[in-house]
């Protein structure tokens, strides 16, 4: 099974989910980091560190579409190959 999923992910020449991969994993590193050094900024300077829920009830909601959506393209195009016998 990981071979046929290795297959349908690797891109192509032309394709650019590799550099989509990056930037989406760069987008959310810089993201989680900017919301540590911040948070930890303000619990040193005894600031409260106040996230309304709706804030991150949305962080949540938008990780896991994203993680839907970057899971699902792949799962399709695995699902659209035929399989080889060797």
């Amino acid at each position: 099974m990981a071979i046929w999923s290795n297959r349908a992910c690797a891109p192509s020449r032309n394709s650019r989910s590799e550099d989509w991969a990056v930037l989406l994993s760069t987008l959310g590193g810089t993201a989680g980091t900017l919301v540590a050094v911040t948070s930890g900024y303000a619990l040193l300077k005894d600031w409260p560190a106040i996230f309304p829920s709706t804030m991150l009830a949305g962080g949540l909601a938008i990780a896991a579409l994203v993680g839907a959506l970057a899971g699902a393209y792949p799962a399709s195009r695995a699902a659209r190959l035929s399989p080889r016998r060797h």
